[in-house]
């Protein structure tokens, strides 16, 4: 508390303090009046003491209550002031971070989203003084308004009440942008009144509730806003997590069941723990592992990432059932979303495979080798055959369809690899005939995709290739200077391998590439063929994170497919004509089961799987495309009079000095 005279104080307090005093030592004039007994007077009696002037001063309340007002009054005068924050914006945006390393439990028993809410809470109580309007959005791998702008801050604290802790990502492109959109033409809400858009007005004051933990803020401006974090909401960065998963069957004993997965230490020591392997909720093996410091020590010259990272290979172990594999940390930590991994592993069996061809001695021998049961037919014997031969229920009766040079529109739902040819399907074609005149024009493919496992495409030489026209989505897994030659595409409910170039020339007379004389060729199509089936091996690493929808194979357009979340709330989903159905909502990191799909029901596994969300120490280097966004509070310090009140309890305590007195007369 300041005060704008300070001097006036001492002046007003000398001129009225010391007279009152006075006037309760000096002797009392009073008229003598002859009385025959002094029995009823003791009143007045105990008065008479102070007829001498200068005796000891008494304990008196009305003095003491009068003694009060004047010094109120004299602070009154000094014009006290009462600096508090206050932020010069109108429009205030709050944005609360609740991805997964929020969960992070802090020291005094909160979460960082629970700390976080009650400091937006507080920032809450300016909108209505220093703000006009405030709005609330609350984002992970996704940004959700959760109250549009209003003067009603009882409405902005309910929503910020309502927001809940996710497993998600943290990504805040959506976040910015919804809040930029709303901004610009900003709708006000009040009660009883219809929302109505007002003119733009200064920029707004976004404020920024996170960790700093932010995967996508170095790619992002800001256009309208100005923003400031508020980060003091996180302190402890003590954390172990796994980052990977993988689960395969044994190629030729596919009974036997392989678990590997890689363990990282994000905190500041040297930690020793066991991983667990359970499957179907059975344990199966632990292995024990130690791993260096996540975090460089601040003196530490030759510090060695690497070693905070450790793979784990389990011991193989017989499983002939579908079920869940379930990795386990068992060493607590600041964050136990991360502290667990989920695969879906599917019983050992046969796969169909239907191949579709004119005569190709190669892709016979090459599928015979693998664990399929491989059925041919002649392009017109394809076209021709009935549909019950074909799908059952609107989907394919195979795991897997290869058509060699054959196009087709008579694709129901399911996995085809089109080899030298493309699907009669809208954003589908093959442009023109490109010649191949290096020995091989392959320069980038995607190395560690499973279905180039093994597979070195320097080796392949192959006379020409077609250009591939492909909707947006296609991903290309080999590539050469004009194109794409193999791509993976997921389009209307159906999944696509597609190869740019056929094994023979367009008269199948001569071969057109090498590639069938090589070892890794039989390699490949076993790779294609149990990755379009997903039959022998489960690669969930970074598959299914928390935000990534579900695609869910249903046998009935229209029908409902209910959806159980790993906390055991249920909900469902529609399904479209595609004879799936997409769920979104898959914000907790655990293992997703739907009914009424085919076969029953199906289980999915989401999993957190990402270093920048583990990596839980508060981010003290927090930047918004490129520029450094500093830890700052979001207001600034203001003078507030305060000399109102003194005044008014000077007046308040003058009425209760009035009371005493009166109160004294009539006794």
């Amino acid at each position: 508390m300041n005060f704008v005279t300070p001097g006036v104080i001492a002046i007003a307090a000398a001129l009225t303090v010391p007279p009152l005093v006075a006037l309760y030592f000096l002797k009392l004039r009073r008229q003598e009046v002859p009385i025959s007994s002094t029995f009823f007077w003791k009143r007045a009696v105990q008065d008479l003491q102070v007829n001498a002037p200068f005796q000891r001063l008494r304990r008196n309340l009305l003095m003491l209550l009068q003694l009060l007002v004047l010094l109120l009054a004299a602070v009154a005068l000094g014009q006290p002031l009462l600096r508090q924050e206050q932020s010069d914006k109108k429009s205030l945006i709050l944005l609360i971070d609740r991805s997964a390393s929020m969960n992070v439990v802090e020291p005094d028993g909160r979460t960082r989203l629970e700390r976080a809410k009650a400091a937006a809470l507080m920032t809450v109580e300016q909108v209505g003084t220093e703000f006009d309007r405030g709005m609330v959005i609350a984002f992970s791998d996704s940004a959700k308004m959760m109250a549009p702008f209003t003067g009603n801050r009882t409405q902005l604290e309910q929503a910020i009440n309502r927001i809940e802790p996710s497993d998600g990502l943290s990504n805040l492109k959506e976040a910015i942008g919804l809040a930029e959109a709303h901004s610009q033409t900003q709708i006000v809400e009040a009660e009883g009144i219809p929302a109505t858009p007002v003119p733009t007005g200064p920029a707004a004051l976004a404020v920024l509730f996170s960790d700093g933990r932010i995967e996508d803020a170095g790619q992002l401006t800001l256009q309208r806003m100005s923003l400031q974090i508020v980060r003091d909401i996180a302190v402890n960065n003590d954390n172990v997590a796994i980052v990977t998963l993988t689960a395969s069957r044994h190629y030729e004993r596919p009974e036997l069941l392989t678990v590997f997965s890689t363990v990282q230490n994000f905190g500041p020591g040297e930690v020793a723990l066991d991983v667990e392997l359970f499957i179907a909720g059975e344990p199966r093996d632990i292995q024990s592992i130690t791993l260096e410091p996540g975090i460089a020590p601040t003196d530490a010259e030759d510090y060695d990432a690497t070693k905070a990272l450790r793979d784990v290979a389990f011991d193989e172990v017989e499983f002939f059932d579908s079920g869940v594999i379930e990795v386990r940390l068992s060493r607590k930590d600041d964050l136990p979303t991360d502290n667990q991994a989920f695969a879906i592993i599917e019983p050992p069996r046969n796969v169909k495979v239907l191949l579709v061809t004119p005569g190709n001695f190669h892709f016979r021998e090459a599928l015979s080798e693998g664990p399929f049961q491989l059925t041919i037919m002649s392009p017109d014997d394809y076209e021709n055959a009935p549909e019950a031969e074909l799908s059952e229920g609107g989907r394919a009766r195979h795991d897997v369809v290869v058509f060699d040079t054959h196009t087709t529109a008579r694709l129901p739902t399911g996995s085809y690899f089109f080899f030298g040819s493309v699907p009669t399907v809208e954003g589908f074609g093959m442009g023109e005939k490109v010649q191949a005149f290096t020995p091989s024009p392959i320069f980038d493919w995607d190395e560690g995709h499973p279905i180039l496992r093994y597979i070195n495409p320097d080796n392949i030489d192959f006379a020409s290739y077609r250009k591939l026209i492909l909707p947006d989505n296609a991903e290309s897994l080999i590539s050469a200077y004009e194109g794409p030659l193999l791509s993976l595409v997921s389009h209307g409910g159906n999944r696509y391998l597609i190869c740019a170039f056929g094994l023979f020339d367009e008269n199948r007379e001569m071969y057109n590439t090498n590639w069938p004389l090589r070892l890794s060729f039989p390699i490949f199509m076993l790779n294609a063929v149990q990755y379009l089936s997903g039959s022998l091996a489960v690669q969930i690493e970074a598959k299914t994170r928390p935000g990534d929808p579900l695609t869910i194979k249903a046998t009935k357009v229209g029908s409902e497919v209910t959806v159980t979340r790993p906390d055991g709330t249920t909900e469902t989903a529609i399904v479209g004509s595609s004879r799936t159905a997409h769920y979104g909502r898959t914000d907790l990191v655990g293992v997703y089961s739907a009914s009424l799909t085919v076969g029953g029901s199906t289980s999915y596994a989401v999993n957190l799987f990402s270093p920048s969300e583990s990596r839980i120490q508060p981010n003290a280097d927090f930047t918004i495309g490129g520029e450094a966004v500093q830890s700052k509070s979001s207001t600034r310090m203001a003078n507030v009079p305060l000399w109102p009140w003194f005044l008014l309890v000077a007046l308040a305590f003058l009425f209760l000095e009035w009371a005493v007195y009166s109160k004294r007369i009539f006794v």
